[in-house]
């Protein structure tokens, strides 16, 4: 019901369509279901700024631009719902029937995938606002905002952010016994700042290496 509220919620606020609302329940249902709260807190605060990102100078033309070019528009549909919170459903599946050590061995893969997707989607939604022109991150070449593989500086630091946002949050919750009992806080910070700027280069690099880029003149 709590998934259902928040996804509810997003799709009110347009920030979700409405197969990405229903994706959104599904994900959120399952985190908060076999993960806990300290699962579902991480996704909810990975939902929450990233939307809070998504709306900040909207109205900005550079913005515009960017959303245009990815033909996905300012709402996340299912496909990229399930792409943020598909690996952490996946993980939170397994986190009751484990023991001590593999629990926080899933809690820590959680708190990286989500920090992934929190550094992508940060770096995305600032690094259209530079002012600086983004640059392809395999040549170094100029690219239009929103290309995928191009990258900018302050979409770079806006990543580093986003991933430890993540892994303090995970340090946080973990003090707060609340994924479970015993579970190091310093080494989530770690987890989560090297696992959010590790996917969100491994994002860049397949965007601008493998991911198809047609032009219609």
């Amino acid at each position: 019901m709590l998934a259902a509220v928040v996804a509810f919620t997003g799709y009110r606020v347009h920030a979700l369509s409405a197969g990405g609302a229903l994706a959104a329940t599904l994900v959120g249902g399952v985190v908060l279901g076999f993960g806990g709260p300290a699962w579902a807190a991480l996704l909810v605060l990975f939902f929450a700024s990233s939307s809070a990102l998504s709306f900040f100078r909207a109205s900005d033309p550079r913005k515009r631009r960017a959303i245009e070019a990815s033909e996905k528009g300012g709402r996340r549909d299912a496909a990229q719902v399930l792409a943020n919170g598909g690996v952490a459903a996946l993980l939170a599946l397994a986190y009751p029937h484990t023991d001590a050590h593999l629990a926080a061995a899933l809690f820590s893969a959680c708190t990286g995938a989500l920090a992934a997707a929190t550094a992508d989607t940060w770096a995305t939604e600032i690094g259209v606002l530079s002012n600086a022109p983004p640059r392809m991150i395999t040549t170094g070449r100029p690219a239009e905002a929103g290309t995928s593989g191009a990258i900018t500086g302050a979409g770079s630091a806006a990543a580093v952010a986003g991933a430890l946002f993540i892994g303090l949050l995970a340090s946080a919750l973990s003090l707060l016994n609340l994924p479970l009992p015993g579970l190091p806080a310093l080494p989530l910070v770690i987890v989560g700042l090297a696992g959010g700027v590790a996917g969100a280069l491994a994002d860049s690099l397949l965007g601008a290496t493998l991911q198809a880029s047609d032009i219609c003149p």
